[in-house]
This record gives structure tokens, C-alpha cells and sequence, in this order.
């Protein structure tokens, strides 16, 4: 469980100007896109999967690397709407569980929405596609000080490039008010994903993104680099260690690399297995996450 908050802490700095900028710029395109005709009929999905976490605590030092093993399920549902020449509006509603097998402290639930606007330049499949979207979580946790409430604000461009093939540059600006403020996160993330379809079954994805924003290390201290270049907020028994941990916040650049493999099974459901390395730095700190998971999801 969180601890209190260290005599020297400092909350995470607020949402920056931009993240306001770019959600006001996706929410006027999505009031610009009016529906213009009924919504289809509702489209349900549950998707579960199981992830191994070699490096849970985001810790630097290998004492304090811990490994952990979560589960998640997830189930949306959607109605789409057509607003003029190729423009289409999806508004969908989904709910989240998350649980952890060693640490449960970490265990969360949320609800929340998604509307988003997709616009293509012309006919066909070959042509571009712009979208915009704005999505909000609300999370309850196990340990209360991190429940909170999570919106984001994304643009992204589409175009597939041969029939198989096709590519996908996306930005996306997040922001997480946690109860307690140790837990507050802003980022922003730039996505490059490429995605192949292979006798109609098979989808490979490969993903490369960056990350800039705040991040939380944990460690026992004493830590005298995280001293110097972080700023400690408060202390955790999340992990159920000799000693509680500290958790550090500082600002960092995270690179993520992803690769994942994907299986179309009978009756509307597929089978993805995936890999995800990512490289988190700021200074002399830094650290690293490897990620397995398989995933299994249905449309209803």
C-alpha cells in the first residue's frame, strides 16, 4: 500500500498547453461531424489476455527489478454513424479489469468512452484516412491513491500502401489525475505502426513509438542517483519486500519496440501473441521493460 508522501516530494508537473490545444483541435472536428444518418446496430466485443512483466517496479538496479504476471479483460460496445462523404463517427463505451497475481495492490477497474471520426480522401482501399478522438476512463484501484480519472486526446493518419500492407502514423497526448498526486502522469506518445494481412487468417504488426513524459521507479533505498535526478514521493508496500520501496517520479523519454502476431479462429475470434521491448532514460537513470502476452478476443 502507498505510504505517505515523503517530506521533500513535488506533484508531478500539470498538463502542458498542448494537451489542451490538441484536445480542443480533435473535439472541433468531432462536433464538425455531425451523423447524418442512423447508427448501425451495436457491435460488442470482450477481448482477455494474459501479460508477463519482466520489470514491474521500472527499477534500474537489478535488486530491485521484480517480475509479475497480470491478467486484463476487457469488453466495448459501439455504434457507428456515417457524416457525409466518406466521413464515419463511432462512439463506444467499454469496461476494464485489470489484476495481478503477486502484487494485487495494483489491481483496477474502470469505465469508460470513446468517440472518434475517421474522414478518407476518396474511394477505394488505397486511400489515406485522417482521425481524431477523445477517450476518458474513470478507475477505481485496490489502493485507493491510485484510482483516478484518465483522458487523452489522439490524431492519426492511415494509408495502406499495397493490398496486403499499410501503414499508420498516430500522436496521442494522455493525462491521468490520480487521488493521490504521486501517481499523476502526462505524456505524449508518437506511434509508426505497420500492419500485413497473409492468406486472409494472419496479421503481422511491428510498432515503433516514443514516449516523453513523467514515470514513476521504485527502489529501496537508498538511491542516490534517483536522489539527485528524481524526486521521491512517497513510499509503497506494493511489493511485499523486505523493505518498502520508494517511488521516484521524474521525467524520461521512453523508446518501444513491438511485434505481434495475430490468428483469425472461427466464429468471429482471433488468438495474438506479442512481444514489446521498451527503453526508458533521463540522465544517468534508466531502465528497461520486456513484455509477453497473449490475447484472445470476440466480436459478438
Amino acid at each position: 500500500m502507498p505510504g505517505r508522501p515523503l517530506p521533500d516530494s513535488t506533484p508531478p508537473l500539470p498538463a502542458s498547453a498542448t494537451v489542451a490545444r490538441v484536445t480542443a483541435l480533435a473535439a472541433a472536428w468531432l462536433a464538425a461531424c455531425a451523423p447524418s444518418s442512423p447508427a448501425t446496430p451495436l457491435s460488442v466485443s470482450a477481448r482477455s489476455a494474459v501479460l508477463w512483466h519482466d520489470n514491474v517496479t521500472n527499477a534500474d538496479r537489478t535488486a530491485d527489478r521484480l517480475p509479475g504476471l497480470e491478467t486484463n479483460h476487457e469488453v466495448s460496445a459501439a455504434h457507428r454513424w456515417s457524416a457525409g462523404r466518406h466521413l464515419g463517427i463511432v462512439l463506444a463505451g467499454r469496461g476494464l479489469a485489470e489484476s495481478w497475481s503477486r502484487y494485487d495492490g495494483l489491481d483496477r477497474a474502470a469505465f469508460g468512452f470513446q468517440v472518434s471520426a475517421q474522414k478518407k480522401t476518396g474511394f477505394g482501399p488505397a486511400a489515406t484516412v485522417f482521425g481524431a478522438s477523445l477517450a476518458g476512463d474513470r478507475f477505481a484501484a485496490r489502493e485507493t491513491a491510485r484510482a483516478g480519472l484518465a483522458g487523452s486526446a489522439s490524431l492519426f493518419v492511415r494509408r495502406r500502401f499495397a493490398s496486403w500492407a499499410q501503414v499508420r502514423l498516430s500522436r496521442e497526448y494522455l493525462r491521468y489525475d490520480a487521488r493521490e498526486h504521486a501517481f499523476d502522469r502526462t505524456s505524449r506518445d508518437t506511434r509508426l505502426q505497420f500492419a500485413g494481412d497473409f492468406d486472409g487468417r494472419w496479421t503481422f504488426v511491428a510498432l515503433a513509438a516514443r514516449r516523453d513524459g513523467g514515470v514513476l521507479s521504485y527502489a529501496r533505498p537508498p538511491h542516490p542517483l534517483l536522489v539527485r535526478d528524481g524526486k521521491a514521493l512517497t513510499t509503497v508496500t506494493t511489493f511485499d519486500a523486505d523493505l518498502p520501496f520508494v517511488a521516484y517520479y521524474f521525467m524520461a523519454r521512453t523508446f518501444t519496440l513491438r511485434g505481434e502476431i495475430s490468428r483469425t479462429l472461427p466464429l468471429r475470434s482471433s488468438l495474438t501473441f506479442a512481444v514489446e521491448r521498451r527503453v526508458t532514460s533521463h540522465g544517468v537513470v534508466d531502465y528497461r521493460n520486456h513484455t509477453a502476452s497473449l490475447h484472445v478476443s470476440h466480436a459478438f
